[in-house]
């Protein structure tokens, strides 16, 4: 992918060091004019270089610059580069900073494309831009920079934060609050109404209305095809920092606490509440009203059936086990044909012993 412009090496590092990552030039103050991985390289592409097996690649490709790790860097590199504390990391700033995609083009569309819909109560910031069928209801506020991408729709009363971008058709309930610098995918549903109902004796289910609302803080990124339910009454809370994966479901009341990942198809049912930094693995399932502690790791299709009291590696379920005890399980069934041989042996053994 090409920069958005040229940039020196110098330029790079100095931007690096101003976001917290250590990155020393050696070598020529290069031009970069793209981001690539090694494989994909041409020249005037910058690429990137964690173990000594992709610096190899690195070094045999048509890159004009790479990013290599402090680690692997004691040996003289015959290109110019990046030594920096943290690869991954710079690898994510730069590609941020200088090779992302423009989501605030006006070229295109123009700033407000004219088939949007937009309610004469909507507020809508000098610098926010709007899509072709995009739909922003009564009293919806869109702040500075933001962006409501092709067929998305900005219900009543919500609001959508500082820089925040709603990819295509994503729709954002009434009343909810969308926090600054989050990135919601397309397709995805903020304030679908929470699974709430009621039976009368015949069975007969009765709807109970949700009339809460989503609140995203900021820096949040939500994957594609999620659905996050407003709550019953009250808040569903999405803290700041969140990071969701494609078809993952919260919903009406939980409360995910900051940094917080879940990895694609993971649900959790309602008024459940996770600490900071928890990690969902793919198709981690969680019943109501659960608590879940900082820290936590879920694998394996974590079955998440009652609190987590301690912080730690859980796996499986149910019931969920810490993951020693789940590889110890796990080892035993593989053995339990073995087992069952040995075992009706040994019974046949000691009948012959008992003839005697």
């Amino acid at each position: 992918m090409n920069t958005n412009t040229s940039v020196t090496l110098k330029e790079m590092s100095d931007f690096l060091n101003s976001r917290g990552v250590k990155a020393e030039l050696r070598g020529e103050n290069a031009t970069v004019t793209g981001i690539n991985a090694a494989e994909h390289c041409g020249s005037g592409d910058i690429t990137f270089a964690s173990t000594q097996e992709f610096l190899n690649t690195a070094l045999a490709s048509k890159a004009t610059a790479i990013v290599v790790a402090a680690k692997i860097a004691g040996a003289p590199i015959d290109k110019p580069c990046l030594v920096a504390d943290n690869v991954n990391l710079a690898h994510a700033l730069l590609k941020q900073q200088y090779a992302d995609w423009n989501f605030r083009d006006t070229e295109e569309w123009g700033r407000i494309h004219p088939s949007a819909v937009i309610h004469p109560q909507a507020k809508i910031a000098d610098t926010a831009v709007v899509g072709p069928n995009a739909v922003i209801g009564r009293g919806a506020e869109l702040q500075a920079g933001s962006v409501v991408m092709a067929g998305t729709v900005v219900e009543a009363e919500a609001v959508i934060g500082e820089n925040t971008v709603l990819h295509a058709n994503v729709t954002i309930g009434r009343g909810c609050q969308i926090g600054r610098d989050c990135i919601i995918r397309s397709s995805t549903v903020i304030g679908s109404e929470g699974f709430g109902f009621a039976q009368d004796a015949q069975r007969k289910h009765h709807r109970i209305p949700q009339t809460g609302i989503v609140v995203l803080e900021e820096r949040c990124v939500i994957g594609a095809n999620n659905c996050i339910d407003r709550a019953a009454y009250g808040v569903t809370l999405i803290r700041s920092g969140v990071i969701t994966d494609n078809f993952c479901h919260i919903a009406h009341n939980c409360d995910i606490g900051e940094d917080t990942i879940m990895v694609a198809m993971t649900g959790i049912a309602g008024s459940c509440k996770l600490g900071k930094r928890v990690i969902c693995s793919g198709q981690t399932g969680m019943l109501d009203h659960i608590t879940v502690p900082d820290d936590t790791v879920l694998l394996v299709r974590a079955a998440v059936t009652e609190n987590i009291e301690k912080s730690g590696v859980y796996a499986g379920g149910p019931p969920l086990l810490p993951i020693t005890a789940h590889h110890r399980n796990n080892v035993l069934i593989r053995n339990l044909p073995q087992m069952s041989r040995d075992l009706k042996a040994l019974q046949k053994k000691v009948e012959a012993l008992e003839k005697n």
